[in-house]
């Protein structure tokens, strides 16, 4: 039992998916899963149906069952010419299927799209396409719900403390009417041992410290499992007096930091060391005066955020707290669009970067947002206020008519000094051309340090056309990674076990180390670029459509997720569609009988797998947080490589 109770609350997220083994194995190039037909009977003649190929525009469906995955059906004849007319039935063991083609077009293909059918759990979903006695498959991996157990670190002897579990979709939406179980492996007393989320997603108990020592409180559902650590101690131990946890601290203002060692009530000495992760304090160092109290000075002149860390001598108790340097002069305003070409009813998420004189971002500062527009376009809101990246954001949708080249004008003023103004133009055209991507089944192994996937870009007009001798610029990069380790699953196989998603570093995807894109301080971007794309540009055949592959070193598999991006220019018009793709092994490299690609351990680390939000994420608020799940900033073991 430690004597020791910290103020600091945690949240971990444990047992993450024993699900994602189905979604990361899969079978070798030479395991295929096409059925050849057998000859008409009496012999002589073939069918004129020789092969039939299934892709799909993703691996992953968000569990928000918001974007379905579109499914495509290929049927070809034996000189892989395409075959129209044929009937393709679509199948699926889990999800919902709508078929919008049911036979094959000009370009020999047919489709359907995939989604959730209301099932949030994380799962494989195998889709089956057959056509006649030719058969092909894909395995979709609904992926994104998280349960999160929220509570304190410690509790003294006898006392109560509140637990808060949450079930989130991946949009970081609450999963009401969902039933939790409770437990705590020591014995602890708890109020409840089943609970049903509130519309939120969210339940909330308490636990009484009755058993000594050290305890995990699991909080199970949708066959997922969050636990988080507990120490019953009969003593009180060091804690932050000031400044607050989460408090915003003016750049090159002096703020206090104060801290509290008392044991049974009583006042101890002894000298604090203190440390900060950014800025710089008054001392190292201060002696526990008579009401146990020791107090140094910080400031900063850099905005972000920061870990102070106090500890008794060498081997005393520790404490952390969690604070935020803020900039609060604006200088500078820079406005961005997500996509400068709109369709009419299409969207455009417009972002305005407030910076100082020295390039920190600026929070809490308000944004007017104004629009000149003949469309009949609108803007989401006309006021934003800044983030702790200095951002705010406004979303613009198109009109019913087109524009001419960037003709639609948005203006972003700075409502504190609006001599701060910066403006962006877009254009509303119609879209003419859709572009999709898709893939197989088979993962290919060109020698032992990487693995290979084959893809198809397709390229068709409003009526579902191919169009030919389309170049297409392709190129790929990281968009989540992942922190974890293997454990020993069924069938003597390697699976992915307590695992954390983290985002990739590199928000504006310019390939460079930017202001507070390195969050855990490691001195380089995370993920990084480890996907190549070959080739980086292809040109479309007579049906529209083009091959290109993916190469990556198999250490990446299973702990990286890439977004894959089409771009191609018709007409004079560039159009743009992107994938994401989760990174495979081979089921032959998962054997536990040797290691797995790149070792037991994630290579970006396995042993923080602490799950709570930072709520001093310098994105907190971004969209690109939010579309990835985390609203609440990113996990705080994203914050280290351990």
């Amino acid at each position: 039992m430690s004597p020791i109770m910290s103020n600091r609350f945690t949240r971990r997220v444990i047992g993450l998916p024993a699900f994602l083994a189905a979604m990361f194995l899969v079978g070798c190039g030479s395991d295929s899963t096409i059925v050849q037909p057998e000859p008409p009977e009496g012999g002589g003649g073939t069918s004129p149906v020789s092969s039939i190929t299934l892709v799909a525009s993703s691996n992953l469906l968000p569990s928000a069952g918001s974007t379905p995955v579109t499914l495509t059906a290929f049927v070809r004849d034996a000189n892989n010419n395409v075959v129209a007319g044929v009937p393709v039935i679509f199948s699926a063991d889990s999800g919902l299927l709508q078929v919008i083609d049911p036979l094959t077009d000009a370009t020999g293909s047919a489709s359907a799209e995939l989604g959730t059918g209301g099932d949030p759990s994380n799962r494989p979903i195998v889709v089956q396409a057959s056509a006649g006695a030719l058969a092909d498959a894909v395995t979709v991996t609904v992926s994104g719900t998280t349960l999160t157990l929220e509570g304190p670190d410690n509790v003294i002897l006898g006392d109560v403390v509140p637990f808060t579990a949450r079930l989130r979709n991946s949009a970081g939406a609450g999963l009401g009417g969902r039933s939790i179980e409770i437990s705590s492996e020591a014995g602890n007393v708890l109020s409840a041992t089943t609970l049903v989320t509130n519309t939120q997603g969210d339940v909330s108990f308490d636990v009484t410290g009755t058993a000594g020592g050290d305890d995990t409180i699991a909080a199970t559902a949708l066959g997922l499992t969050a636990q988080a650590p507990l120490s019953v101690s009969a003593e009180d131990s060091l804690v932050f007096i000031e400044p607050v946890g989460g408090a915003e601290i003016p750049l090159g203002t002096s703020q206090a930091v104060t801290v509290e060692w008392r044991v049974g009530g009583n006042p101890q000495s002894g000298t604090v060391n203190f440390s900060t992760t950014r800025g710089q304090l008054s001392a190292l160092s201060a002696v526990l005066d008579g009401t146990g109290r020791a107090t140094v000075n910080i400031s900063a002149a850099t905005a972000g955020p920061a870990t102070l860390t106090a500890r008794v001598g060498t081997a005393g108790p520790e404490t952390q707290r969690a604070v935020e340097f803020i900039a609060t002069t604006p200088a500078t305003i820079v406005v961005q669009a997500s996509r400068f070409t709109v369709g009419p009813g299409e969207q455009s998420t417009i972002v305005a970067t407030v910076r100082d004189a020295a390039g920190n971002p600026v929070k809490n500062k308000v944004v007017q947002f104004q629009i000149e527009d003949v469309t009949g376009g609108s803007l989401s809101v006309g006021t934003a206020t800044t983030s702790s990246a200095g951002t705010a954001q406004t979303i613009y949708t198109g009109g019913e008519t087109i524009s001419g080249s960037g003709d639609v004008i948005i203006t972003a003023i700075v409502q504190e000094d609006p001599t701060l103004t910066e403006t962006v133009g877009l254009t509303v055209a119609r879209r003419e051309v859709d572009i999709s991507i898709g893939t197989g089944n088979e993962l290919f192994e060109p020698n032992s340090a990487t693995y290979e996937r084959e893809f198809i870009v397709q390229v068709t007009d409003s009526q579902g056309v191919g169009v030919p001798n389309a170049q297409v610029q392709l190129s790929a990069r990281s968009k989540i990674y992942r922190k974890g380790f293997y454990v020993e699953g069924d069938n003597d196989q390697w699976v992915v076990g307590p695992n954390l998603t983290c985002p990739d570093e590199d928000f504006n995807a310019n390939g460079q180390l930017d202001a507070n894109e390195d969050f855990n301080n490691s001195g380089q971007l995370e993920a990084g670029n480890a996907v190549s794309v070959s080739p980086g540009e292809v040109v479309t055949n007579d049906s529209g459509t083009a091959l290109f592959r993916i190469v990556y070193a198999q250490e990446f598999g299973n702990w990286l997720t890439v977004t894959i991006n089409a771009r191609a220019a018709v007409q004079g018009t560039a159009f743009e569609e992107s994938s994401d793709h989760a990174l495979e092994i081979l089921a032959s490299d998962a054997n536990i009988n040797q290691s797995p690609p790149g070792g037991i351990i994630s290579r970006f680390g396995g042993s923080d797998l602490d799950a709570t939000p930072d709520a001093t994420d310098p994105f907190l608020g971004e969209p690109e947080l939010i579309e990835l799940g985390f609203p609440n900033g990113r996990p705080a073991g994203c914050r280290t490589l351990n």
